[in-house]
């Protein structure tokens, strides 16, 4: 859904994907200025400014194509804090299979590459570890940047924005990549990635990697493109993706699943070293008050970066919480219980529910009579008070109950739905709890 953007914005993303850097060839130098220039009008407000580069830094992962990337980072940055002079640059680097040096590759690794399960993967990290070695050029580069982190398969990097908490999630998709990989062959092991599960409170969320989920299997036992998906979707609202050179901006929403719409955001390649005329990046500007976010697009045409596109949308909260709905409670809430035919496809109440409108009965003499809400403002929550749903039997309460439940719980409230003929009438308290604990489940990290 789109939406209308306020002045408040307070952070911009640059996002560049498939530069391929060369000692060979560099189509982007001689279109600096034109790429510098097109960025003027879309960080007005902005107090911090990310360039994300979601893979294929380099061209072969190599030292000396790091040291070409490494002048362009330079003045890329030296030109913003001119223009935006008390604005902060940060970097997020994530790696591609170009940002492997399959030069260096030992037999060993091609060896293990062909049959990668969790199985092959065993309890320890050796086989991670060596998959990993070639993109040691990749890691020295990012040292310039940021911290290398303990853990190459995945890592965050935070930062605080006007009291908010924007969290950079970094998957290393490439960690297994080949000199000539095909989609649906790669495996991305979230089982041995622990801090997934981990409470992560942040206000804003990005997820960003290289490969889309095509690239990963879905024949594995545990469909790890299912598996892997489900992981990212739970966590971030918008993703940053690159590899398959072509923009597209799209939304997936899982209804099973409470916040779960989420926006994709591949990148188009920015240096096609086979044809200098083909070139695209975009920009984000996000306002962390109220999570809306603007996006342009922009293509190199007639010996300029042209922008095409610009449209405004309102990101999703996303965060993992110590304690969370039981997945079975969801699906008693989402179930239909009146036999619906739609093929094979099992049809959920948030398929056909539409809000009903309410009529308003106050106790106030002075409120008018035949007043007429819509239920939907109830999801609002900017109310206090108590609130009594009265109406015939088969009307349509409970599923409104339902459907209030879980957006009070999408905007990180923890509701309770109390059936009155289990109340406790000499002990209201121990009600609650039961309610509780048949509704809700701690995390695996709650005790710490």
């Amino acid at each position: 859904m789109e939406t209308a953007m306020t002045e408040s914005v307070n952070f911009g993303i640059i996002h560049l994907s498939d530069i391929h850097f060369s000692t060979e060839k560099n189509f982007i130098k001689p279109k600096f200025n034109s790429f510098f220039n097109s960025l003027k009008d879309d960080f007005q407000n902005c107090d911090h400014i990310f360039i994300v580069v979601s893979g294929d830094i380099a061209d072969k992962g190599r030292s000396a194509e790091y040291e070409v990337a490494f002048d362009f980072f330079v003045s890329l940055s030296d030109n913003l804090k001119k223009r935006y002079v008390s604005t902060n640059i940060g970097f997020i680097f994530t790696p591609g299979n170009h940002d492997c040096n399959f030069l260096a590759e030992p037999k060993l690794r091609q060896n293990a590459i062909l049959n990668i399960n969790y199985d092959t993967l065993g309890s320890d990290n050796s086989v991670i570890n060596n998959c990993i070695q070639i993109q040691s050029d990749f890691w020295n580069f990012f040292s310039l940047y940021c911290e290398v982190p303990q853990n190459k398969l995945f890592y965050r990097i935070t930062e605080e924005i006007n009291h908010k908490k924007i969290c950079f999630h970094c998957f290393n998709t490439s960690w297994m990549s080949q000199k000539e990989e095909k989609p649906g062959s790669l495996f991305f092991p979230i089982k041995k990635i622990p801090e997934l599960e981990k409470t992560n409170d942040s206000d804003i969320n990005i997820a960003v990697f290289h490969h889309p989920i095509n690239w990963l299997t879905p024949n594995s036992v545990q469909n790890n493109r299912k598996e892997f998906q489900n992981a990212v979707d739970m966590i971030s609202s918008l993703q940053i993706i690159g590899h398959e050179h072509e923009n597209e901006l799209r939304t997936s929403e899982n209804l099973d699943i409470p916040s779960s719409k989420t926006f994709y955001a591949n990148g188009e390649i920015l240096q096609d070293l086979t044809n200098a005329e083909i070139s695209g990046f975009q920009t984000f500007a996000i306002d962390v008050s109220n999570s809306n976010f603007r996006v342009s697009r922009y293509r190199w045409k007639k010996d300029i970066y042209q922008k095409y596109d610009e449209k405004e949308y309102a990101l999703q909260r996303k965060f993992t919480r110590s304690v969370n709905l039981q997945e079975s409670f969801i699906f008693s809430l989402n179930k239909i219980n009146l036999p619906l035919p739609f093929g094979h496809r099992k049809v959920t109440l948030p398929d056909l529910y539409v809000y009903p409108h309410l009529e308003h009965i106050s106790m106030k003499a002075s409120d008018k009579m035949d007043d007429y809400i819509d239920s939907i403002r109830l999801t609002e929550f900017t109310t206090e008070g108590t609130y009594i749903l009265e109406g015939e039997s088969q009307v349509g309460k409970s599923s409104l109950l339902s459907r209030l439940l879980l957006a009070s719980y999408e905007k990180g409230l923890y509701p309770i739905l109390l059936d009155g003929s289990k109340i406790h009438n000499d002990n209201f308290e121990k009600s609650i709890k039961e309610a509780f604990n048949s509704q809700y489940a701690y995390s695996a990290d709650f005790a710490t």
